[in-house]
């Protein structure tokens, strides 16, 4: 039989074709195709034509999305989507907390802290928004595949998860300097306090 999608010859046993990576679909006795692909999503049916080239510059047939892969993804997405939204939440009760901070430090007399260390509650909560964003766009990116959306979707997928990660792994460095840098400030202290003393 001939793929639909590219046209090359495929095997009757074959579920995906070799040259595009469309989905054949079960088959019945007698090498007739069944309608409907696998899971009954039409995104491997409409995959990429032969050929055709993805944003990064690689061949269609390079890579293939699997039912597998979508398995895989479909069990994820819930997880995605309620950290993505507990973060959301996060921000929220950070602005609402430093807003609360700030009001009751300027209405309390005689308190050595400064109203704007609610400021600080606002950054923390400044933070939270990207990576929120991130995991917002990766489970809708799941979606998008579930629904049809092919290896497109796949790539939007992979690269909000890169983007989480990556500001993710940049923030912990930067943590990680600052504890670093308070670290050998109060070893400093600490030497130039034992000097003081002899």
């Amino acid at each position: 039989m001939n793929c639909p999608v590219c046209g090359i010859n495929v095997l009757d046993v074959q579920s995906n074709c070799h040259g595009c990576g469309a989905a054949l679909g079960p088959r019945q006795t007698g090498g007739q195709e069944q309608p409907g692909g696998f899971y009954g999503q039409p995104s491997f049916a409409s995959a990429p034509a032969f050929g055709e080239t993805s944003r990064y510059g690689g061949s269609s047939e390079a890579v293939q999305v699997t039912p597998l892969m979508v398995e895989h993804l479909q069990a994820t997405r819930p997880w995605v989507k309620f950290m993505g939204v507990m973060l959301f939440i996060s921000v929220g009760l950070l602005f609402l907390g430093g807003l609360l901070m700030m009001v009751a430090l300027s209405s309390v007399r005689g308190v050595g802290a400064s109203p704007a260390i609610g400021l600080l509650y606002w950054l923390f909560g400044l933070l939270y928004i990207a990576p929120a964003i991130f995991l917002n766009r990766y489970a809708g990116a799941i979606r998008e595949l579930l629904q049809g959306g092919g290896a497109t979707s796949m790539e939007k997928a992979l690269e909000s998860q890169k983007s989480f990660w990556r500001y993710v792994g940049i923030l912990t460095l930067v943590i990680l300097c600052i504890y670093a840098l308070f670290l050998v400030i109060a070893i400093l202290i600490g030497i130039g306090g034992a000097m003081r003393m002899r």
